[in-house]
């Protein structure tokens, strides 16, 4: 047995299972921007958009309803109605409509660069600032 980075005994079988999802995320990431390309030339940037949130909703209620999670806090709706309404649906429905005009690798290229601009901006303007881990890079001997 060996031990993750909480300190907790981690089985092969978990292990093997850990790497299974992380090769399936990564394979499904990765066709998702053909996958809406293809989808986008029958269906409309909204209807693209409404069928991901179905799937989602239901695959994320199934997964609550399971692990019985509590509901959030009435004070939290208003955030998650926002975070919902700007991420997920200003996201899809710009995503849906680019990848009419954009090839999917470029778009890929473009979403997945944005962890870069928002650290860079939230670094300047939230006043965040560049830890030094963000922004040196170790220096490795071979």
């Amino acid at each position: 047995m060996t031990r993750d980075p909480a300190g907790r005994d981690v089985s092969l079988g978990e292990r093997r299972l850990a790497l299974g999802a992380a090769i399936a995320t990564v394979v499904l990431w990765a066709s998702a921007f053909v996958g809406i390309r293809a989808a986008g030339r029958v269906l409309s940037p909204g209807s693209l958009a409404l069928a991901r949130l179905l799937v989602g909703t239901v695959a994320l209620g199934l997964l609550v309803a399971i692990r019985r999670q509590p509901l959030p806090r009435r004070a939290d709706i208003p955030g998650l109605i926002a975070c919902g309404v700007l991420w997920f649906g200003a996201y899809n429905l710009l995503l849906n409509q680019a990848e009419r005009t954009v090839d999917a690798g470029t778009a890929a290229m473009l979403v997945n660069t944005g962890p870069v601009f928002i650290a860079i901006l939230s670094g300047l303007f939230l006043r965040e600032g560049f830890p030094r881990r963000l922004t040196v890079r170790r220096r490795t001997v071979v």
